[in-house]
């Protein structure tokens, strides 16, 4: 709910525990799958952990237990006897005569056994599955904790920086940077606010680079602006449907091209 809500509340107004808990249950999951597999389109993390989930317990959950002896007829497991009977419907197995009993199971409600056992076993595994990093947990109270103290959270290569708006950022891969005159490494990130209507940075300014001091993340004062060149082709990025996956996806192609340049604009100096 409170991803669908995204697109209709001010993030001016976003509570920090609110987009610290979008960041950490939906973004960065969802930007390290698609790292991982290049998930596109509607798939998200849910697919992913749900193949994974049912994976495992295809592997745990035990066969069908069918009555043995039977035969199936018409959709129906008939059960098998040993001996002499008046029934005229037998098998012969190994030159047995097993006749058919008048007691059978269908396959209908053999399979609703079968399915009762799976989903039970599906929704035991998917309980334990549940994020223990979410809200509510210690973890997210512990990372709420430092959010609020350092204005930043980082998961890999994302950043959450805390503001009004929160802003999205990529860290730039280990490069030597022109404008700095000395070696960066995974100290510079850049970032794009977390505004309504989501869309991609387009133009000069509209993208921000914060260096890391210390523990904390302060925006880096530039004299021209961004510019990232030739803008990238963007066609595959529209089938993303989720708009916050599709700007942390542009924030790393930002990211590797500041890295490539080794400057944010062709105005400064090489």
């Amino acid at each position: 709910m409170l991803r669908e809500g995204f697109g209709r509340e001010d993030p001016g107004r976003l509570q920090d525990d609110q987009a610290l808990a979008l960041f950490i249950e939906s973004i960065a999951p969802q930007f390290a799958q698609w790292l991982e597999k290049g998930i596109t389109g509607e798939a998200s993390i849910a697919s992913a952990v749900f193949d994974d989930v049912s994976a495992r317990v295809a592997r745990t959950i035990p066969a069908p237990v069918f009555p043995q002896p039977s035969v199936l007829i018409l959709g129906r497991l008939w059960f098998l006897k040993e001996g002499d009977s008046p029934s005229k419907l037998f098998v012969l197995a190994d030159g047995q005569k097993l006749p058919v009993s008048g007691d059978f199971i269908s396959t209908y409600s053999l399979t609703k056994q079968w399915q009762e056992i799976a989903i039970s076993r599906l929704q035991l595994e998917f309980g334990r599955c549940q994020p223990s990093y979410g809200r509510g947990s210690r973890g997210f109270a512990a990372a709420l904790q430092r959010f609020r103290s350092l204005g930043v959270h980082e998961a890999e290569h994302l950043l959450l920086l805390a503001g009004s708006p929160m802003l999205l950022g990529h860290i730039l891969p280990n490069h030597y940077n022109y404008l700095l005159q000395r070696a960066s490494v995974r100290d510079l990130a850049v970032c794009a606010p977390l505004v309504t209507p989501l869309t991609l940075p387009r133009g000069v300014g509209t993208l921000r680079i914060f260096r890391r001091e210390g523990r904390c993340w302060h925006q880096l004062s530039l004299a021209h602006g961004t510019c990232l060149g030739a803008a990238p082709e963007t066609s595959g990025l529209q089938q993303i449907r989720d708009p916050v996956l599709r700007l942390a996806i542009f924030l790393r192609f930002a990211a590797n091209r500041f890295a490539l340049n080794g400057r944010f604009h062709e105005a400064e100096a090489t």
